[in-house]
């Protein structure tokens, strides 16, 4: 898992995608950060920020061409109140105990 997630970090860095589109894929998939949230760090809205995380995505796609590692950790944090929210070290090992539970 931790090397699926340096291997992101790696993609994401190399990738042909402006500090722009990086900020928010990182604060939306990463930070749990939630369209709003993500459009208030980049000085846009919400449907804008929505966009740039689709395009940043399929421009990362176009160039590494989906590899052959399977990416199921790629997904935003659930989006629940502030308060409700658990950490991203929390929330890593739920996901651990899901993949785990998938092995058998």
């Amino acid at each position: 898992m931790i090397d699926d997630l340096i291997l992101c970090e790696r993609i994401i860095e190399k990738a042909p995608i402006s500090n722009r589109y990086k900020t928010a894929v990182i604060g939306y998939f990463f930070e749990g950060k939630t369209y709003d949230e993500v459009g208030a760090d980049l000085g846009c809205g919400r449907q804008r920020a929505g966009q740039i995380i689709q395009e940043a995505l399929r421009r990362i796609k176009r160039k590494f061409n989906p590899a052959p590692v399977t990416y199921k950790w790629l997904k935003p944090i659930p989006k629940k109140p502030k308060e409700e929210r658990i950490s991203k070290k929390e929330y890593y090992r739920l996901l651990a105990l899901e993949e785990n539970s998938w092995s058998g």
